[in-house]
Parts: structure tokens; sequence; C-alpha cells
């Protein structure tokens, strides 16, 4: 017989066997008191009612890392790897957009290139977090930066042009 699991929010998980159950509560996943629908007739039972489920009178083995007990399944596997609740890096991803920006704002205050490190220190965290939303602000902080070196050429050419023709300058 295979069951589907109900979660708190109504969905269905499944179908899974006895053995595919057992896995569950061994991981926390499953619990004494949740429902569950037979697949062949649909009628509902709770899961301790379930014969050939081994369910810990004194609680789950330790869950993985994120998980709270019956939260829904979708909560937990979000993303492969991952669990609900852990930091995924988009906090990191929304700052190095903000850097981003800034590298493109800030070249005529010479605070571009700082921007654009910001951004890429907060980009390569996100990363590490898994989170691959981090070309976007890496694209913008690059363009910056180049504009801030550009920027700066530009206005060094023109600070030693203006001395060398005896214009002024900084040493006058």
């Amino acid at each position: 017989m295979r069951y589907f699991v109900i979660a708190p929010d109504g969905n269905r998980y499944g179908p899974a066997d006895v053995p595919t159950l057992n896995t569950w509560i061994a991981e926390g996943r499953l619990l004494p008191n949740q429902s569950l629908e037979e697949e062949d007739t649909g009628a509902r039972v709770i899961a301790s009612q379930i014969p050939g489920l081994i369910f810990n009178p004194i609680g789950p083995e330790a869950p993985p890392p994120g998980f709270a007990p019956g939260q829904t399944y979708q909560q937990y596997y979000s993303r492969a790897g991952v669990a609900a609740g852990y930091d995924d890096g988009s906090k990191d991803v929304q700052i190095a957009w903000v850097g981003a920006a800034m590298s493109v704002i800030a070249i005529l205050c010479c605070l571009s290139p700082v921007a654009a490190g910001i951004t890429f220190i907060y980009c390569r965290k996100a990363a590490g977090k898994g989170n691959q939303n981090t070309r976007g602000p890496r694209i913008l902080a690059t363009v910056g930066a180049l504009l801030w070196l550009i920027y700066f050429i530009y206005t060094m050419v023109n600070v030693f042009s203006a001395m060398s023709q005896g214009q002024g300058g900084f040493f006058n």
C-alpha cells in the first residue's frame, strides 16, 4: 500500500510506500499526528495508525539542519541542498545591487572602485551560499569601475597636458 502525506498547508506529497515513510519519519519529516491518504481509495488516516510505520516514542532522531517538524516539504526542499530558514544569499545579492548602482553613480567622486569592490565581496558571499543571481550586479559594478577608470585617465591626461603647457596645475 502507498500513501500520500498531507502537509499542514494541505499539499499532498508522494505517494510513498511504508519503507519510504519510515525513512521520512527517521528524518523528522513525517510526524505521528500527520494525515496520510491511501493512494488507491483516497481514505485519510493518521500516520500513527498505519501498520509498519515505526515512530520513535522519544521523538525523531536529529532532523536535518533548518527543518522544523510540521513545516511544508516545499519549504524544506525549496532548493536542492538548502534547508528552509537557511541564508541563501538573497540579502547579499540585494546589497551587491546597491553597490553596483553606487559604482556607476559615484564615478565623479572617486568612490566607484570602493563600491565595485563591495559589490564583488557581496556577490562572492551570495555565490558561496549557493545563490546564482550575482551576474547582473557583477556586470554593473564592472561597468561602473571601467567608466571610473576611463574618467580618471581622462582627467590625469588633461592635468598633465595643462601642466606641460604651463597653464597651471597643482604645482604652480
